[in-house]
């Protein structure tokens, strides 16, 4: 770590404020969920000061508890520029964040140098706009495994085709379909319609002459 003449475990001791946010991406299926955001924030010595400008190694760690537990996320940025105490990293650029690392509660832990990590833990909150994203685990309030998975089609009685894999395709069978037709009409005389239970009506057929 290099760092300004006189830095020590002591000199840091508050995170003024931090900046967390998402980088939105167009709601296209072609865009993948970049396994980065960007995370800005200010630091100040003991006494309210802003820290001295250097380069100075800083480790991220993300818990699920805000004291104690262990971390189930990490990494460690090397001389990293901070000018007048604000300093910018992008997480999850050596180590990427995954969706499922935010499915509860998270608290970021900071740590600069050799100095013992910071304390409180800051607590990742959603930005505004998040909370219209929590409907792509539902649909319409349903979660997901409340609805059931097509894995079969079966063509039924009257159909051909259906399957369980590529396209699937019904095509009705003509020859079954007629089946249902349980009478007939009379010599000079035609179908003039078919009863759901098979019967018909009948009519005599037309026929031209003087």
């Amino acid at each position: 770590m290099t760092s300004k003449k006189g830095f020590n475990k002591n000199m840091i001791r508050k995170l003024l404020a931090g900046l967390l946010f998402c980088q939105l991406m167009g709601a296209t299926a072609a865009m993948a969920v970049p396994g980065s955001m960007n995370f800005q924030g200010v630091l100040t010595n003991a006494d309210g000061s802003r820290l001295s400008d250097g380069s100075y190694d800083v480790n991220f760690s993300l818990y699920s508890v805000a004291e104690n537990g262990n971390p189930y996320w990490s990494e460690n940025h090397t001389a990293v520029s901070v000018q007048n105490g604000i300093f910018s990293v992008k997480l999850g650029s050596l180590n990427a964040l995954e969706s499922n690392d935010f499915d509860s509660d998270s608290y970021l832990g900071i740590t600069v140098g050799s100095d013992t990590e910071m304390v409180p833990r800051q607590q990742i909150l959603s930005v505004g706009y998040s909370f219209k994203a929590k409907d792509a685990d539902t649909l319409d309030g349903f979660d997901s495994s409340a609805f059931g998975h097509i894995t079969w089609v079966n063509a039924g009685s009257g159909l051909t085709g259906g399957g369980g894999s590529g396209d699937i395709n019904l095509v009705v069978d003509p020859g079954y379909v007629q089946r249902r037709v349980s009478a007939s009409c009379a010599v000079d005389s035609s179908i003039r319609a078919i009863a759901e239970d098979g019967t018909v009506t009948c009519e005599s057929d037309s026929t031209g002459g003087d």
